[in-house]
């Protein structure tokens, strides 16, 4: 997750003319050697390494940055979770936001939901 989001704000920086991180969007074959020098801290990726939080802070534009407390967030929206036939779900995805808000452990999707089993009614886990 989080290297897709750093890759994400290397490509909007340099789609916007603050960095020229040799990847755009749409460019695949670049993004596969990106996440590859990411992973062996090879040249730009040594930057993005460190991820989106202290990446952008370097260049200066911190709001480039998708992230909370230094975790990137996820492609998802968990409010999306609820639907209309049940409240459970909409529960869920309540704690998941006030979770990823609230969090010691920062937006990281471990242990967020760990209200969701003492809810009322059977278990659905």
């Amino acid at each position: 997750m989080s290297a897709g989001v750093t890759i994400g704000c290397a490509m909007e920086m340099a789609q916007r003319g603050i960095v020229d991180s040799g990847v755009k969007f749409g460019d695949i074959p670049s993004l596969m050697k990106m996440i590859e020098n990411i992973a062996y801290r090879r040249g730009f990726g040594d930057a993005l390494a460190e991820g989106s939080r202290r990446f952008s802070e370097k260049y200066g534009v911190p709001e480039y940055a998708m992230q909370v407390k230094g975790m990137e967030l996820p492609a998802y929206e968990p409010r999306a979770m609820a639907c209309r036939d049940c409240l459970l779900p909409l529960l869920t995805a309540a704690a998941a936001i006030c979770g990823g808000i609230c969090s010691g452990r920062n937006c990281s999707a471990c242990r967020r939901l760990s209200t969701t089993p003492a809810l009322p009614g059977p278990s659905v886990f």
